[in-house]
């Protein structure tokens, strides 16, 4: 019913965020990886 549509919203609206969180760290990893580079 209603319950799992709204549950699955959520849940939609979790894992968006967990995905662009997951980008903003790969994103900053990949900086940090060229900073040491330019280090070197």
């Amino acid at each position: 019913g209603t319950n799992a549509a709204v549950w699955f919203e959520q849940m939609a609206d979790v894992l968006a965020e967990a995905v662009e969180s997951a980008d903003r760290t790969k994103w900053k990893m990949e900086e940090l990886e060229r900073t040491l580079l330019r280090l070197k």
